[in-house]
């Protein structure tokens, strides 16, 4: 009862009112077309070259192959666990699954340094980079990133967190990465209908990325932990995580930009 009653004070006093009004001057200040404000949100955390974007119909996503592929697999491991009922799933998944999640981030990090050696000429490097393996590799570590961040969450907001792994065997996590892959093949087909679709779910991907880090910062610093026992109660939170993330991302864009004016270089 008495989690309730705070739950409810929390949804209407001007705490709640803040974070709405964050989010709203987000929407009204950014350009007004959809396209735009989606690559306003991936200025915040890519480079946006438009060489190394796909471009479906001949207009380049809001974020480059690599990061396409994080944002989206990342949204998309998320959301298969919210298929399958494992929202409050609190226990990290098991030692061989681990191996494999941390061997899909390194995949990741030699697959991005070799591509940026790629940008010296003279310097040696592994092998030719491509969109096909700087996708497939942003992909596959949106989903590590995912379903180790997922249980974090949970473990941090839920009242009655359920003991169990939302990815409990090689075989679960087969599927996963099937679904992964077949994302990756659509973003490289590059086919004129899947530019808003695409370009649309990927800065929602940023946005979801960045919220679930930031509801569980503000659960913590509200000491707050383990009090949730609904999504009603959750909602509050989310709204706080959503409004930080727009604000590291207007963050991030400005001090992108004054750099490139000062350096006279892109950043």
């Amino acid at each position: 009862m008495i989690d309730w009653v705070r739950s409810r004070w929390l949804a209407r006093r001007w705490t709640i009112w803040v974070p709405l009004a964050i989010l709203l001057l987000a929407l009204l200040l950014t350009p007004p077309g959809l396209l735009d404000k989606a690559h306003l949100v991936g200025y915040g955390v890519c480079h946006q070259i438009p060489e190394r974007s796909f471009q479906p119909g001949g207009v380049p996503l809001p974020l480059c192959a690599r990061c396409s592929g994080t944002f989206l697999g990342g949204l998309l491991g998320l959301a298969l666990v919210g298929l399958l009922g494992r929202w409050r799933a609190a226990v990290m998944p098991p030692p061989r699954v681990l191996v494999l999640l941390v061997v899909f981030v390194l995949f990741m990090g030699v697959d991005g340094a070799n591509s940026y050696i790629s940008f010296f000429p003279g310097l040696p490097h592994l092998y030719a980079p491509n969109d096909a393996l700087r996708v497939i590799s942003g992909a596959l570590c949106g989903l590590a990133m995912a379903l180790l961040l997922q249980p974090v969450v949970a473990m941090v907001a839920w009242r009655e967190p359920q003991p169990r792994q939302a990815v409990p065997d090689l075989q679960t996590l087969a599927g996963f990465v099937a679904a992964e892959l077949a994302l990756a093949y659509l973003l490289h087909a590059e086919w004129a209908w899947s530019l808003y679709p695409l370009a649309l779910l990927s800065a929602a991907g940023v946005l979801a990325m960045l919220t679930a880090i930031n509801t569980a910062l503000v659960i913590i610093v509200a000491r707050r932990e383990n009090s949730v026992a609904s999504w009603r109660q959750m909602w509050p939170y989310v709204l706080w995580g959503g409004a930080a993330s727009v604000a590291q991302l207007a963050a991030v864009g400005l001090a992108r930009t004054l750099l490139s004016r000062w350096l006279g270089v892109p950043i």
